[in-house]
């Protein structure tokens, strides 16, 4: 059973690597070999079966999509009711919130609204790395 908290962490590490901002990879990185050096350290204390890796996996997956899709959550946009406004306004207002000053997953979902929740962070990570190119 311990051996599914750390499928469990590593599904939610591994989005987290993919998606978050450059300056958070380190720390994400230490707690995913940190957690890989306890797990091989108490490996004598587990008793570890073929049944016990395959929920783990299914585990690691549910992990993955479910912090997937909590980074990547849609937008409730609240518009106004178009409806109530008279014919003869003529007006468009244009609101910017300015330039990406650095790579977050707030501004990448605006990049992917067609992509599937699950690849995301995947995409992410292409965007993130097209980032620092620059």
């Amino acid at each position: 059973m311990l051996i599914h908290l750390f499928f469990l962490l590593w599904g939610i590490l591994i989005c987290l690597i993919l998606s978050a901002p450059p300056s958070y990879i380190p720390l994400f990185v230490c707690i995913f070999i940190i957690s890989i050096a306890i797990l091989i350290s108490a490996k004598k204390l587990l008793c570890i079966h073929k049944k016990c890796i395959i929920y783990g996996i299914i585990v690691f997956i549910f992990s993955y999509l479910l912090s997937s899709y909590v980074i990547f959550k849609p937008h409730n946009n609240n518009f106004m009711n178009f409806s109530t406004i008279s014919s003869d306004k003529k007006a468009v207002i244009f609101f910017c919130e300015g330039e990406m000053e650095k790579y977050t997953p707030y501004y990448a979902n605006a990049f992917l609204e067609r992509v599937p929740f699950y690849l995301k962070p995947i995409f992410s990570y292409r965007i993130k790395k097209n980032l620092l190119r620059t």
